[in-house]
């Protein structure tokens, strides 16, 4: 499916009627909020407007030994606690699809489709999708992957984005618009750890079968909290969290070389080399028609210092390269631009990367 300029639109003015009623958040998962009362605050004025409900203005004012609701020293600061915190549901929207891709109880995926809180989204074999938040922030789901949207909302008092994403198998690739001033925040979270950051690109990915996941940092900074605590992943880093270990910071493996020319079969097969890598225990090509690579076309994952990718229609591709270490550690990507033209069906002509290949930061 093609991306339209038209979803940024969509995005603005989406109301959230979703189809699926939205799962509780967990309770008390986050931290008392700090009000300062201004001139004229009352605590049931504050509660219509911040609160939960016109009950939740006796717990604060328990929590924090009110005397007189009715009369607050301006300057007061107040501790509310999260759960009596209102929230304004956010969505999302499909920007890309391919393939056999489930939209939770809703069925297939359509392009422009809402989702939200609550909402499980699997694709299949040969399958990817991604879905854009309101801030332009993207999550690029590859083939045999499912994620759960477990909290997608903002909370009123503070105008705090929370953006909480359940990786329940597979793999994903986040790409989030950086928060100017810090109020929001995003999580991918599989159960063997919780990736949390501001603004960057990064990668996770859930084995349920070796109860281990992977989070590998591109653009930006990560933390990771696992089992035994907490740590922190720069560009190029990733690591390998399990059941017994969050694990520790590796340097991620530098993209391999695409070897010219790509070879071409009479079935319109195509094959890519790479230069062979010591350190390489597989490596992972991408075909996207976007240079961002949320609309996947095809996905290999081999160990030969080769990808074989069945036959594409005539067009600009963009390719992504990378090499896979001993850990399960996706590398540093390589980007190029690729033009493929067969004038006639079964011709061996060749189509070629473009000059200017972008590497990974």
């Amino acid at each position: 499916m093609k991306l339209t300029p038209a979803l940024a639109l969509l995005l603005a003015v989406a109301t959230p009627a979703f189809a699926q009623a939205p799962q509780p958040y967990e309770a008390g998962s986050g931290a008392p909020f700090a009000y300062r009362t201004r001139p004229g605050d009352t605590l049931p004025k504050i509660a219509a407007v911040y609160l939960t409900s016109p009950d939740a203005a006796a717990q604060v004012q328990r929590a924090n030994n009110i005397a007189n609701p009715m009369r607050l020293a301006p300057g007061t600061t107040l501790q509310i606690p999260a759960a009596l915190l209102k929230t304004e549901v956010q969505g999302a929207r499909i920007i890309a699809f391919r393939g056999n891709v489930t939209i939770g109880q809703q069925g297939p995926a359509r392009l422009g489709m809402l989702v939200g809180e609550g909402i499980r989204i699997a694709t299949g074999a040969n399958s990817s999708v991604a879905f854009q938040l309101s801030d332009g922030t993207a999550v690029t789901l590859p083939s045999l992957s499912t994620v759960r949207i477990v909290r997608l909302r903002k909370v009123l008092i503070s105008n705090r984005v929370q953006r909480v994403l359940a990786l329940e198998a597979g793999r994903s690739e986040a790409q989030v618009t950086p928060s100017k001033d810090g109020s929001t925040s995003f999580e991918i979270r599989t159960p063997v750890s919780v990736a949390a950051v501001r603004g960057t690109d990064f990668r996770v990915s859930y084995a349920d079968d070796q109860k281990a996941g992977t989070a590998e940092v591109l653009k930006g900074a990560v933390g990771v909290e696992g089992k035994d605590g907490g740590i922190g992943l720069d560009a190029g880093y990733g690591a390998r969290s399990d059941d017994q270990s969050t694990g520790k910071p590796i340097a991620l493996l530098p993209p391999p070389e695409i070897l010219s020319p790509v070879g071409h079969q009479r079935d319109g097969t195509l094959i890519f080399s790479f230069q062979p890598m010591d350190a390489a225990l597989a490596y992972r090509l991408v075909v996207a028609a976007d240079a961002d690579f949320r609309d996947l076309r095809s996905e290999v994952t081999s160990k030969a210092p080769k990808a074989t990718v069945s036959s594409l229609p005539n067009g600009t591709y963009y390719i992504r390269a990378s090499a896979i270490d001993v850990n399960g550690l996706e590398g540093l990507p390589q980007d190029i631009p690729y033009d493929h033209h067969i004038a006639i069906p079964g011709d061996l002509g060749n189509g070629a990367p473009k000059t200017g290949a972008k590497t990974g930061d």
